[in-house]
C-alpha cells in the first residue's frame, strides 16, 4: 500500500498486471462475448460536424460484427470510401429525426402543445412521451460524435424498443 500511496501514478502504468488483466475483461465482455452471442453491432456514425446536433444530419450505418472477418470488411470499406473522397455508407433509417418526429406527432394528437423550444431544444423533449427515450439517445449520439477524452467509444444501449446491443464508434 505505501508503495501505490508514494507513487500512486505508477498504479496505471501499461505493464501493471491488474491494468491489463482490466484490457483482457474488457476486450472480451465488450468484443468476444457480443460477437460469439450474434450481439456485435459496429454502428459508424457521423454527419453531425462543426457543433451541429440536428437530428435530421446525424447519418449512421450498421454492421453485424460475428467475425474479426466481418470486422475487417466493415473497416475495408470505410477506408475504401474515404480513399475515393465518396460518402460512407448510411442507412436508410433515422436514428432521432423520425423517431422525434413521430413522437412530436403522437404527443400532438393526445392534445399537448408543444412550443417550438420543445420540438428543437433536445433538453426539453422529456416534456413529452419518448421524449426522454429520444433524449438519452442524443446524448449517447452527442458524446460518441463529439467527446474528446478517447479515440474510440463503447456503448450499450438496453431499451425496450431492442435487445441490448453493444455500439462501437470509432
Amino acid at each position: 500500500m505505501h508503495a501505490i500511496f508514494a507513487d500512486p501514478y505508477t498504479a496505471f502504468e501499461n505493464q501493471v498486471i491488474e491494468r491489463q488483466l482490466h484490457l483482457r475483461v474488457a476486450i472480451d465482455a465488450l468484443l468476444l462475448q457480443p460477437m460469439t452471442e450474434g450481439r456485435l453491432l459496429l454502428r459508424v456514425i457521423h454527419g453531425w460536424e462543426n457543433g451541429s446536433f440536428e437530428p435530421a444530419d446525424l447519418a449512421h450505418s450498421d454492421h453485424d460484427i460475428g467475425s474479426l472477418d466481418d470486422l475487417r470488411k466493415a473497416v475495408d470499406h470505410y477506408h475504401q470510401a474515404f480513399e475515393a473522397s465518396q460518402p460512407f455508407p448510411q442507412d436508410d433509417d433515422s436514428l432521432l429525426a423520425r423517431p422525434l418526429e413521430n413522437a412530436i406527432i403522437r404527443a400532438e394528437a393526445n392534445g399537448q402543445a408543444l412550443d417550438e423550444e420543445t420540438r428543437t431544444i433536445p433538453a426539453r423533449w422529456p416534456a413529452f412521451d419518448q421524449g426522454l427515450y429520444l433524449y438519452t439517445f442524443f446524448k449517447v449520439y452527442h458524446r460518441l460524435t463529439y467527446g474528446e477524452d478517447d479515440s474510440y467509444r463503447t456503448a450499450r444501449c438496453m431499451t425496450p424498443h431492442a435487445p441490448a446491443r453493444y455500439t462501437n464508434s470509432i
